[in-house]
């Protein structure tokens, strides 16, 4: 079963070897440090087995959650660890607030756009060179965070994760548990 918890401190070494493993430029133990003090963002962690096997992150601009990071150790991919992360983080700026949701994506990572349009990310447009090798990022927004839209997709995704993972009572109930958990313990960042 994967566990989403809050990223904490003691979670960063593991977070860093992940990044290692996954991007070619990853951010220091001193970024990450700086990105749960911040209360302008929020991370999460996900843990199978009790290890860290991804991440993902959001940072409240006004009334926008933008997701400015997703990984998963590459050993654990198709799993639904992205999936799930993202539902948690989605989740959760929708119950401090947030409006709509935006990010970047590499304009090669197809399989990734999907995962995104699943959630309701639609492309918006498209930022040249935005990456270090110089390659495009498609911009996608959700704009429509609170609505009934949203609810229904949002669910619709929980519930086929759940099955997937062979849980489907489980998905619903955890994705509302940890925004309300996670809203409590930090306070809205809106």
């Amino acid at each position: 079963m994967i566990d989403i918890a809050p990223l904490r401190s003691a979670d960063i070494a593991d977070v860093v070897a992940i990044d290692e493993s996954c991007y070619s430029e990853p951010w220091s133990t001193k970024v990450w440090a700086a990105e749960v003090a911040a209360s302008s963002r929020y991370h999460v962690v996900a843990r199978l087995d009790g290890a860290v096997v991804g991440h993902a992150g959001i940072l409240f601009v006004r009334d926008v959650a933008h997701v400015i990071t997703v990984a998963v150790h590459p050993d654990r991919h198709g799993r639904g660890i992205a999936t799930t992360m993202l539902l948690a983080v989605v989740n959760y700026a929708r119950s401090v607030g947030a409006r709509a949701s935006a990010l970047e994506v590499r304009a090669s990572a197809y399989r990734t756009q999907r995962l995104y349009g699943r959630l309701g990310f639609v492309p918006a447009g498209i930022r040249r060179s935005y990456y270090d090798d110089a390659e495009d990022a498609v911009v996608m927004r959700l704009n429509d965070l609170n609505s009934a839209q949203a609810d229904a997709r949002l669910l619709r995704v929980a519930d086929e994760l759940a099955v997937k993972q062979g849980s489907p009572l489980q998905a619903s109930a955890c994705l509302s548990r940890v925004a309300d958990e996670l809203a409590v313990k930090q306070g809205s960042p809106l």
